[in-house]
């Protein structure tokens, strides 16, 4: 969470390459922690990566992130509605 924080305010104050950088980090630890762990409070990492780069004009990257948050918090509504917002599609 703290990554992703820190993320969006790099972000904000203009360093975008450095904000999605330490977002990725948080993507990447997150799907390395087993699936037994629980679900990702307060929403899996990797759909806040695709709302940022949606949000920054990137709906490949959106997509692609969209999808991996689906792969471990199978049909989350705003998951879901990120990747159809992106430009992908969904079975829910």
């Amino acid at each position: 969470m703290k990554l992703l924080l820190e993320g969006q305010l790099a972000i904000a104050e203009g360093n975008q390459a450095e904000g999605l950088a330490l977002m990725q980090q948080a993507v990447d630890m997150e799907q390395n922690l087993s699936p037994s762990i629980g679900p990702t409070l307060p929403h899996p990492a990797a759909e806040a990566l695709g709302d940022t780069y949606l949000q920054l004009g990137n709906p490949d990257k959106a997509r692609e992130n969209y999808e991996l948050s689906l792969t471990r918090a199978i049909n989350r509504l705003r998951s879901v509605e990120g990747l159809k917002a992106a430009g992908g599609h969904s079975d829910v």
